[in-house]
């Protein structure tokens, strides 16, 4: 999944699951494209801006032991792998 961040992110493959300093200009990116991106004790939301209704990609992080930095990058990789089929 680094690879997909990596491809996503136009630079090398790094470790975005381990460090909130790689992880973080991922986020920021996605936000960038018009998106939310929101966390609530580890449960990571990426919604788009226009549509408050539904969340674009819900992860529940609480539910096996998921810490806050893996459930936000579970959420960017899902929207990653989501955004790259549009």
């Amino acid at each position: 999944m680094n690879k997909l961040i990596a491809d996503f992110m136009g630079t090398e493959v790094l470790d975005y699951d381990k460090s909130w300093c790689l992880l973080m200009p991922v986020i920021i990116k996605i936000e960038s494209l018009g998106f939310i991106v929101s966390n609530d004790q580890s449960d990571t939301t990426i919604l788009e801006k226009k549509a408050f209704s539904s969340a674009f990609i819900r992860v529940y992080g609480t539910y096996g032991g998921m810490s806050k930095i893996e459930s936000y990058y579970k959420a960017a990789c899902e929207f990653i792998e989501l955004y790259n089929k549009k």
